[in-house]
Parts: structure tokens; C-alpha cells; sequence
């Protein structure tokens, strides 16, 4: 029953896999391939966004044991494994990455956390080298349901989309491209999808997005 619920709500995720797709492809394009990229997918759950990826390039990490045993079943020729991001031993693995890929994950990290999270991507990863992040945004208090859903997720820290931005800027990512997505009417809470880049030596950003 409850893989059954998880796969009914991962049906809604069906707007944000189409961005990170394009995403990617988009990447992929310009990197001579599929291939030729690179992803370490945080939190990757049940592997709700693993089809999106050659399987040939993609890892998967998520704390939870039993959604990760699920996302085997689904995708038995993919790799996950069971892991704490916020863990050190998680940091070897960004080295490996072309692509960081998280999908309603950072809300659930303080801004310490986060903080140290992103610091971990930008020393070790290579220039170049994306994080694609969709995260909820924040509600007005004109959305007073949205507003109530939020303070009952289970992640405490959803962030208007500025404050989000601002905490990724500092850790020396540059955001190259940014769409809203909205779920109205099926849940009351936009996302944002993010494409953050790690500038490459001797490039200038414009407006806070790369050249």
C-alpha cells in the first residue's frame, strides 16, 4: 500500500522530470553525449527521476533504506545507494559528478546544512559541473493554504525563491537558468527549477547568470 501511495504521488512529478529532461538533453548536447555526463542524483527516493538518466552515468543516493530497496526494484540496472548526504563520506562521490540532481530535498536542510552541503559540491566538483535543483517555494500570505501545507511539510525549511537563491549564490554557484512550475490545482505550492553552474576560471557572470 505504501508503494502503491509514493507511486501515485510521484505521477504528480510527471511537469518537474520534463525541466530536468531538457536539462539535461540540453547539457548532454553540449558535452558530446549522454555519456559523457555525470550524475549524482541527492535523495533520489524511489527513483522517481532516475529514468530520466543513462543509467550508464547515474547514482543515486538517499537515507532512506526502504525507498532506495524500491527504486532497485523499479530500476534494477541503475545504481543506488542507501546514504546520508550531510554525511563526509558523501563528498567523494560529488568528485564523479558532472551533474548534482536534488528534487525537494534542500528544504528539509537548515541553512548551516545547506551551506555546508553546497561547499562539499563547489570543492569538488569540476568548472563546468551543474547543480539542477526544483525545489516548493514559499507561498505569499495571499495563499493561506499554501502557507498552512507548507508549515505542515516535513521539511521546516521552505524558503521564499530569492532567499533559496541567495544561500547558493554565496557558496560560489551561479544561477544560469530558473522556471516556475505550478501544480494548481493539484497541490497549492509552486516549485521553482533551478540550473546553477559552477563557473568555469576566467568567466564573468552578468546579472548573476553565466555568459
Amino acid at each position: 500500500m505504501r508503494e502503491k501511495l509514493r507511486d501515485w504521488i510521484h505521477r504528480g512529478f510527471a511537469r518537474e522530470r520534463a525541466v530536468i529532461e531538457r536539462w539535461i538533453s540540453r547539457q548532454a548536447q553540449g558535452n558530446a553525449g549522454p555519456a559523457s555526463l555525470r550524475v549524482l542524483e541527492l535523495g533520489c527516493g524511489a527513483g522517481v527521476l532516475a529514468g530520466a538518466f543513462d543509467p550508464r552515468c547515474y547514482r543515486g543516493i538517499d537515507s532512506d533504506a526502504e525507498a532506495v530497496a524500491a527504486a532497485r526494484r523499479r530500476y534494477p540496472e541503475y545504481d543506488f545507494r542507501v546514504g546520508d548526504l550531510r554525511s563526509p563520506e558523501t563528498a567523494p562521490l560529488f568528485r564523479e559528478a558532472s551533474t548534482v540532481v536534488c528534487h525537494g530535498v534542500l528544504h528539509h536542510l537548515n541553512d548551516l546544512e545547506l551551506e555546508r552541503l553546497l561547499a562539499a559540491i563547489v570543492e569538488a566538483t569540476s568548472p563546468g559541473a551543474s547543480l539542477l535543483a526544483i525545489e516548493p517555494v514559499l507561498p505569499p500570505w495571499t495563499n493561506p493554504a499554501g502557507r498552512l501545507l507548507a508549515s505542515r511539510d516535513r521539511g521546516a525549511w521552505i524558503r521564499p525563491a530569492t532567499r533559496l537563491e541567495e544561500l547558493v549564490a554565496s557558496s560560489g554557484l551561479r544561477l544560469a537558468e530558473s522556471r516556475r512550475i505550478s501544480l494548481w490545482p493539484r497541490y497549492p505550492i509552486s516549485s521553482q527549477a533551478y540550473r546553477f553552474v559552477k563557473v568555469r576560471p576566467g568567466r564573468q557572470s552578468v546579472n548573476g547568470k553565466d555568459e
